[in-house]
């Protein structure tokens, strides 16, 4: 895009979608503290309704259900993280307007939609040309739709996060987040098939998140307008990739069963996240609206809340594992690397949120880049000869390398206010 002389390219071009901010994502807040009951609340219900999820999933779908539902989920999570090309990231960086933020939003919203469209339609054809690969289709399709369904709600808390309403934005942020596992809790005691109970979660998406109405042409227009400002689609992407090529190689490698039993352990050890993303958003809020406290008492809760929930979570799976999973092979060797894993994923949710609104986003893809290059290579070259452990090894090194980069940028081009001192632009 070629901006008239003057203009900075931070500011809103000139077709920016002014009316696309419609009154759903563009809302009207004050700022708010997020205090300890509201925050124990949050973090209280999403890890029940993960252990929950975590209880009940494996325990009455046999092997084969249980791998069918987790890559229904992993739809999910890649149309959310891929399909709004990074612009659930570029609306909070502080540097734009608030118009453009809006616009942002809208756009965003706009391409979640046309991603879901296409991750559909794709799914559709692999339905009719595999039959044998049909309840896969069925899960990745209901997949996707549950990640539409839930988007409004991710750009609303986006929105809240800039004007620093913390308490509203944790809200949000509890039902894009939450919302598909309150289906699944739902639907699995009426169910034993992967397709009904992704389906439940779908309406699940939609009654409590309430879609609002896109327009596809924003979708379209965003794509070419924004082409150029490629850092955050590759950074989300990176990280997707980061998340989730240990399960897509364990699952080419030793079959659905195995991938299902390691997701069971990744998930366990993964309640932390209800924990520490909590404190990544309002990590957001304060360096959007620059508030002289430090951020480094957020950031310390946010990993003392990854020890606590980690170390609880190792201890039910070592005693209990194979009590709570009868149908599974649990691959409890993976969990020291897990740990690690999930501690280095804690630093660079913290940190990379800090750079995002900043506006430093080419450092947060380098690093993003380099790790997710660094996991599949590690996975090309040890899990696929390996277990379940090597995977585990090779995402928690592969993610150590991420969350070092990004501590590294953060010291160089932002000081050293989110670790010791307060946060400076």
């Amino acid at each position: 895009m070629t901006l008239p002389a003057g203009t900075s390219p931070m500011a809103v071009p000139p077709s920016s979608p002014a009316a696309g901010a419609s009154a759903a994502d563009d809302v009207g807040c004050g700022r708010s503290r997020l205090s300890a009951p509201r925050y124990v609340s949050y973090a209280g219900a999403a890890l029940w309704l993960a252990a929950v999820q975590l209880a009940l999933l494996p325990r009455w779908l046999s092997a084969q259900q249980f791998g069918t539902v987790v890559l229904g989920i992993s739809a999910t999570q890649g149309v959310l993280q891929l399909g709004d090309l990074g612009f659930s990231r570029l609306c909070i960086d502080a540097r734009r307007s608030p118009h453009h933020q809006a616009g942002l939003r809208a756009e965003g919203r706009s391409l979640i939609l046309l991603t879901t469209a296409a991750v559909t339609a794709a799914a559709a054809l692999a339905w009719m040309l595999l039959p044998e690969q049909r309840p896969v289709c069925l899960a990745i399709a209901l997949g996707a739709l549950a990640a539409a369904a839930v988007s409004t709600s991710r750009f609303r808390a986006a929105a809240l996060e800039v004007a620093g309403d913390e308490q509203r934005a944790a809200m949000q942020n509890f039902l894009w987040s939450n919302a598909p596992k309150i289906g699944l809790v739902v639907a699995l005691p009426a169910f034993r098939s992967a397709t009904a109970i992704l389906a439940t979660s779908v309406v699940a998406g939609i009654a409590l998140c309430r879609p609002a109405a896109v327009r596809l042409r924003l979708a379209l227009a965003a794509a070419r307008r924004y082409r150029q400002w490629a850092y955050p689609f590759i950074s989300i992407a990176a990280g997707f990739v980061l998340t989730w090529s240990d399960t897509y190689f364990l699952s080419a490698h030793l079959g659905l069963g195995a991938a299902g039993a390691y997701e069971a352990v990744f998930r366990v050890l993964g309640v932390c996240s209800y924990g520490f993303l909590p404190w990544a958003s309002v990590i957001t809020s304060r360096v959007s609206v620059d508030e002289a406290s430090p951020v480094r008492r957020p950031l310390a809760a946010a990993l003392a809340t990854t020890v606590v929930a980690m170390a609880g979570g190792a201890v039910l799976l070592s005693s209990a594992g194979t009590r709570l999973f009868p149908r599974l092979d649990l691959p409890l060797d993976a969990i020291p690397p897990l740990v690690l894993f999930y501690l280095a994923t804690t630093v660079a949710a913290c940190v990379g949120s800090a750079l995002y609104v900043r506006g430093r986003l080419d450092a947060v893809t380098r690093a993003s880049v380099v790790g997710a290059v660094t996991c599949v290579a590690g996975h090309a070259f040890f899990t696929l000869r390996g277990d379940a452990r090597t995977a585990a090894w090779v995402a928690a090194g592969a993610m150590g390398v991420n969350a070092g980069l990004l501590a590294v940028a953060y010291r160089r081009k932002a000081g050293k206010g989110l670790l010791r001192s307060r946060a400076r632009r």
